[in-house]
């Protein structure tokens, strides 16, 4: 966090590097809570005891508890009523932060959401964020979802005496 302007990135341990936002949702409708799902790509466990979920990097909204161990090739997720907050509708920024708070481990900024649609990676660990076919806190993440209305054809045609 701050970064390090004008000099080099730190050379510094980072034992969260394998851990990221996987899935969320963002726009539910009860039953259906909002959650936030981290994945861990790695072959070990990583403690993230302390490490905190927020929607704004000025508050630490919810702190991960003692024994918040994520397993190799595994998910941990929390809705909601858990976390104490519940994601924008209309899109915001989801942080992960280090126990010492100097250290963004992820963070994902989103925009307007459909409501019961979850947003995440596919397949798991992906680079890209997208729209999911199902919801899946805690377990892999479905294939994407095909969009109800595409254009599938256009047809150009230029106005008379235009080049």
């Amino acid at each position: 966090m701050g970064g390090s302007p004008g000099a080099g990135e730190p050379t510094v341990a980072n034992p969260y590097r394998s851990v990221f936002i996987n899935e969320f949702l963002a726009n539910s409708k009860a039953p259906q809570l909002d959650f936030i799902e981290l994945f861990n790509y790695s072959t070990e466990a990583v403690d993230l005891s302390g490490c905190v979920l927020t929607d704004d990097p000025a508050t630490n909204k919810f702190t991960i508890p003692a024994g918040g161990v994520i397993g190799p090739q595994s998910f941990l997720s929390w809705d909601q009523n858990q976390l104490g907050f519940a994601l924008a509708a209309d899109g915001e920024k989801i942080y992960v932060k280090a126990p010492t708070g100097d250290r963004i481990i992820d963070a994902v900024a989103f925009g307007g959401q459909q409501e019961g649609v979850a947003s995440g990676r596919f397949p798991d660990g992906a680079n890209a964020l997208v729209r999911l076919q199902t919801p899946t806190p805690g377990a892999n993440n479905t294939p994407v979802r095909r969009p109800e209305v595409v254009i599938n054809e256009l047809m150009f045609a230029r106005s008379p005496g235009r080049r």
